[in-house]
């Protein structure tokens, strides 16, 4: 399924379960199914990153908008040059003594 966590949340009745979640092309989409059948009712796109994490879920008491959390990691890669190299190795340069 790749990076991301789904995040899902009842309508206030309870006979809703909507989910923010992965679709099958791996990007994400908030899908609602009915709780009694378990029948997924629609599945709309939403625009957030595929390599994004989701948590949480809150539905709005009029039932038309949600709030979620997403985050998006930035990774970043540091090269360092002209440094003495250690005589030691790194594992033992931080042992305990």
């Amino acid at each position: 399924m790749g990076p991301g966590s789904p995040a899902f949340g009842f309508s206030n009745d309870g006979s809703l379960l909507h989910a923010v979640r992965r679709s099958p092309d791996g990007n994400w989409e908030l899908s609602t199914s009915v709780v009694a059948t378990g029948v997924e009712r629609d599945a709309v796109a939403l625009n957030i990153p595929r390599g994004a994490t989701v948590t949480g879920f809150s539905l709005h008491p009029d039932g038309r908008s949600f709030a979620t959390s997403v985050a998006v990691a930035r990774y970043d890669i540091w090269l360092f040059e002209g440094f003495k190299t250690p005589t030691r190795g790194l594992v033992e340069r931080f042992r305990r003594r």
